[in-house]
């Protein structure tokens, strides 16, 4: 049990000293703002790609429903027919 603390201990102190690191990163006094607004403009990009990656197959998946009730629309009315021209 002991050594399980251990690691968990281990563990937040690696964790503390990343999340220090990446702070001093972002702010630091001489060059941070320029690193923050490259950091936005990255995050902006990607949630831009993603944006358009959801509209990509939002669209794909409405395409292949209308295919797919087109396709029971045609079944019915041609079940419909056969069974008119079974009733003359």
């Amino acid at each position: 049990m002991q050594n399980m603390n251990e690691q968990n201990d281990v563990a937040m102190l690696v964790a503390g000293a990343v999340i220090g690191a990446a702070l001093m990163y972002l702010f630091d006094p001489r060059l941070g703002n320029s690193r923050r607004a490259m950091l936005r403009d990255q995050l902006m990009g990607k949630t831009n790609t993603m944006e358009d990656l959801f509209d990509y197959k939002s669209q794909h998946v409405s395409n292949r429903a209308q295919g797919a009730a087109a396709r029971v629309q045609r079944t019915l009315d041609e079940l419909a027919a056969q069974a008119d021209s079974m009733h003359r």
